[in-house]
């Protein structure tokens, strides 16, 4: 699916055509049947479309306790993140869990997508969710998994070592620091 989507948005589609394309191909040629959400976060002019396979959310859902959550950027001219949510299965292989695409990366549109996902399509309960560098990413995890607060276990968002090393070298040659 993450193929047909960049093969769709090197098109320079709009996102809600690369969308609708990717179903239909999913659905009719490799019969696929993904579920396809689209949501929009009114108070932030934000959009999404979070799509999943069946077969992934049973991943999810059993090997979810450790996810990797990774945002490709410029993958088209209008800018849309695509997000994939990775777990880690028996056999120590990474499997997609998830997907979704959207149109503004903060917050509240990355936690209103995971939310999809965890409420409506499957029962996700994460331990560790490994992210880059990212407040949006921490912040939107946290939105998601209330933790202790709302009677389930706390999830922990672990930096990749890569992201935070690339941040600190790239911070100890300012001027400032």
């Amino acid at each position: 699916i993450r193929s047909l989507v960049e093969i769709e948005a090197a098109k320079n589609y709009p996102p809600p055509a690369i969308t609708s394309a990717v179903k239909e191909y999913a659905t009719l040629e490799l019969d696929l049947g993904y579920l396809v959400k689209n949501f929009c976060i009114s108070q932030r002019s934000t959009k999404g479309t979070v799509f999943v396979h069946p077969e992934q959310l049973k991943k999810l859902e059993r090997h979810g306790w450790l996810t990797l959550i990774d945002s490709t950027h410029k993958t088209n001219r209008y800018d849309w993140r695509l997000f994939t949510l990775y777990v880690r299965d028996t056999f120590r292989c990474w499997n997609v869990g998830a997907h979704f695409f959207i149109n503004n990366e903060n917050a509240d549109t990355v936690a209103e997508a995971l939310t999809i996902i965890r409420n409506k399509y499957c029962h996700w309960s994460s331990r560790y969710i490994l992210a880059d560098h990212s407040n949006i990413e921490a912040k939107s995890i946290k939105k998601t998994f209330s933790g202790i607060d709302a009677g389930e276990q706390e999830c922990q968002v672990l930096l990749c070592v890569v992201h935070v090393m690339r941040m600190w070298m790239q911070k100890i040659n300012e001027k400032k620091t």
